[in-house]
């Protein structure tokens, strides 16, 4: 089953997760989750391996929202950067 925001709900969503409100970041997670498992799967040799490093990139986007800016491919662009690092 996909979870997607609608870009209106995602930005307000991120604004949330600004707070610290866990429904927005569990809302964050279940959107980003499954296109960042299958991009980290790509570059991990298995698929706890993907999983970890989407696990790990959650918890720093946690640390780094408020550097988080509205510009070019936004907050999943964000999110890919933090994975591809």
């Amino acid at each position: 089953m996909t979870f997607e925001l609608q870009p209106e709900t995602l930005r307000s969503t991120v604004e949330r997760a600004r707070s610290h409100d866990p429904d927005a970041w569990e809302a964050l997670y279940r959107h980003c989750y499954p296109r960042m498992v299958g991009y980290a799967r790509l570059r991990s040799p298995n698929l706890q391996a993907a999983e970890d490093a989407v696990s790990e990139s959650m918890a720093r986007a946690l640390v780094g929202i408020d550097g988080f800016n509205w510009h070019g491919s936004g907050f999943v662009g964000w999110m890919f950067g933090i994975l591809r690092n």
